[in-house]
């Protein structure tokens, strides 16, 4: 795998981190406006409410919205008629399909035909089925959980017995509220999970699809 390890290391520094079409400084400038004049608006009502201030701030803070909503719907006409002028398809041909197989005719590699670039494919494939040892020990706290969770239900259903219909009301919309709060946790944890499982998910699958695409253009040729 060492070829391929270097092979990956350059995709991913040379290309993949620098694929997407960078901001320029009036977007930058128009977005950074509309973050902080929101941020502000949002201040100034929360200093309101909490009285750690007198004055009225009613007028400002729908001044501050308005003007965050103009200089965001500007940035938004802005990024759509400049996108109606660019090819994306040449664009992203030339960004990246046209880097990849500059990448692999260097002579460093030399990958380009069929054979090798199926190789490519099977390494990236074995990467991403690679199971970490982050991915183990969650695998192991689901197991637990198999044997865990019925107890805990047998446990709650004895104690709730005990329960007046007040009390049962009471623990059953903790219990909701408790199930909800988890559910967006999870949401949440879910791409963090998913990068200590495996870190370089999107950028092998991204040159999966790519190594896909030019092998079935080269065996066209």
């Amino acid at each position: 795998m060492f070829y391929f390890e270097r092979f990956f290391d350059e995709f991913k520094k040379e290309i993949f981190k620098n694929r997407s079409r960078k901001m320029n400084i009036v977007d930058g400038i128009l977005l950074t406006l509309t973050i902080i004049l929101g941020l502000a608006a949002l201040v100034l009502f929360e200093l309101k409410s909490l009285k750690f201030i007198n004055i009225r701030v009613t007028l400002f803070v729908i001044i501050l919205l308005l003007l965050a909503v103009a200089f965001y719907t500007i940035l938004m006409i802005k990024i759509s008629k400049e996108n109606k002028k660019i090819d994306f398809f040449k664009l992203h041909k030339e960004n990246v399909t046209d880097r990849i197989i500059e990448l692999l005719k260097c002579k460093q590699y030399d990958f380009y035909n069929v054979n090798k670039i199926n190789w490519l494919i099977d390494c990236c494939n074995k990467k991403l089925s690679e199971k970490s040892d982050f991915n183990k020990s969650i695998s192991a706290l689901k197991t637990l959980n198999s044997w865990f969770l019925p107890l805990l239900t047998l446990a709650l259903g004895i104690v709730v017995q005990k329960f007046s219909d007040e009390e049962l009301i009471y623990y059953i919309a903790i219990i909701i509220i408790g199930f909800a709060i988890l559910c967006m946790f999870s949401i949440m944890l879910t791409p963090v999970i998913e990068y200590f499982n495996c870190p370089n998910k999107n950028c092998l699958e991204y040159l999966l699809g790519e190594l896909e695409f030019i092998k079935t253009d080269l065996s066209n040729k």
